[in-house]
Protein backbone atom coordinates (compact mmCIF):
# COMPACT_ATOMS: atom_id res chain seq x y z
CA UNK A 1 0.00 0.00 0.00
CA UNK A 2 1.44 3.34 -1.08
CA UNK A 3 0.90 6.28 1.24
CA UNK A 4 3.56 8.65 0.01
CA UNK A 5 2.53 11.18 -2.62
CA UNK A 6 4.96 11.56 -5.47
CA UNK A 7 5.62 14.83 -7.26
CA UNK A 8 4.07 13.59 -10.52
CA UNK A 9 0.74 12.94 -8.74
CA UNK A 10 0.32 16.53 -7.55
CA UNK A 11 -1.12 19.24 -9.78
CA UNK A 12 0.09 22.71 -8.93
CA UNK A 13 -2.51 25.23 -7.84
CA UNK A 14 -1.52 27.63 -10.61
CA UNK A 15 -2.44 25.01 -13.23
CA UNK A 16 -5.88 24.27 -11.76
CA UNK A 17 -7.82 27.12 -13.46
CA UNK A 18 -6.37 26.15 -16.85
CA UNK A 19 -7.18 22.50 -16.24
CA UNK A 20 -10.74 23.29 -15.18
CA UNK A 21 -11.22 25.57 -18.20
CA UNK A 22 -9.92 22.84 -20.48
CA UNK A 23 -12.39 20.27 -19.12
CA UNK A 24 -15.31 22.72 -19.31
CA UNK A 25 -14.38 23.58 -22.91
CA UNK A 26 -14.04 19.90 -23.76
CA UNK A 27 -17.53 19.18 -22.39
CA UNK A 28 -19.18 22.14 -24.14
CA UNK A 29 -17.50 22.05 -27.56
CA UNK A 30 -19.43 19.14 -29.08
CA UNK A 31 -22.95 20.34 -28.11
CA UNK A 32 -22.10 23.88 -29.24
CA UNK A 33 -20.86 22.74 -32.65
CA UNK A 34 -23.85 20.44 -33.09
CA UNK A 35 -26.30 23.23 -32.28
CA UNK A 36 -24.54 25.62 -34.69
CA UNK A 37 -24.77 22.98 -37.43
CA UNK A 38 -28.47 22.35 -36.78
CA UNK A 39 -29.30 26.07 -36.76
CA UNK A 40 -27.34 26.66 -39.96
CA UNK A 41 -29.07 23.81 -41.76
CA UNK A 42 -32.46 25.02 -40.52
CA UNK A 43 -31.82 28.55 -41.76
CA UNK A 44 -30.62 27.40 -45.18
CA UNK A 45 -33.31 24.77 -45.69
CA UNK A 46 -35.96 27.25 -46.87
CA UNK A 47 -33.64 28.73 -49.46
CA UNK A 48 -32.53 25.31 -50.70
CA UNK A 49 -36.14 24.18 -51.09
CA UNK A 50 -36.98 27.33 -53.08
CA UNK A 51 -34.01 26.78 -55.38
CA UNK A 52 -34.90 23.11 -55.80
CA UNK A 53 -38.44 24.10 -56.74
CA UNK A 54 -37.15 26.55 -59.36
CA UNK A 55 -34.84 23.88 -60.75
CA UNK A 56 -37.56 21.24 -61.01
CA UNK A 57 -40.52 23.34 -62.17
CA UNK A 58 -38.87 25.89 -64.46
CA UNK A 59 -36.04 23.75 -65.80
CA UNK A 60 -33.20 26.03 -64.77
CA UNK A 61 -29.65 25.04 -65.63
CA UNK A 62 -27.84 23.14 -62.86
CA UNK A 63 -24.84 25.51 -63.11
CA UNK A 64 -27.12 28.46 -62.39
CA UNK A 65 -28.66 26.71 -59.40
CA UNK A 66 -25.22 25.75 -58.04
CA UNK A 67 -23.97 29.31 -58.49
CA UNK A 68 -27.03 30.61 -56.67
CA UNK A 69 -26.37 28.25 -53.75
CA UNK A 70 -22.70 29.20 -53.52
CA UNK A 71 -23.48 32.91 -53.48
CA UNK A 72 -25.74 32.45 -50.43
Amino acid sequence: MRLAVEAKDVVSLSAMPRLISYYIFKEMAAPFLLSVAVLTITMLLGRVLTILELYLTHGLDARFVFGFLVSA
